[in-house]
């Protein structure tokens, strides 16, 4: 009885590592609007880079459409919601919890409010 020959040993390699996950894709409603960053930024005002900027923050939603930056877009419904999220913040941060303390001038007898 013969034996088979010995088969070679796999030689230990570079290990790969798996590819990436793929970044998950939100729902965008059927019919929303897509804006491209550049054109985002100049509805806002503001640069590309702050809008990107957002959108690593997490604070602004948006969608992948292909490789690369280029094709980022971001939805209308999510741009109005960074939007009111921002007005609601700014709205309470200008609240004022207790009216200020009228004020009185001596001789002048008369009371000023400071919110007229």
């Amino acid at each position: 009885m013969s034996r088979p020959p010995a088969q070679p040993k796999p030689t230990p390699g570079p290990k790969t590592e798996p590819p990436p996950k793929p970044r998950p894709i939100k729902a965008v409603a059927a019919g929303d609007v897509m804006y491209p960053v550049a054109e985002l930024a100049a509805l806002w005002r503001c640069t590309p880079q702050h809008i990107y900027n957002l959108i690593a923050a997490k604070q602004l939603a948006s969608v992948q459409i292909g490789l690369g930056r280029a094709k980022t877009r971001v939805p209308a419904s999510a741009a109005a919601e960074f939007v009111a999220r921002r007005a609601a913040k700014a709205r309470a941060a200008c609240r004022m919890t207790t009216p200020p303390a009228p004020t009185v001038f001596p001789g002048a007898g008369a009371v000023r409010s400071p919110l007229r």
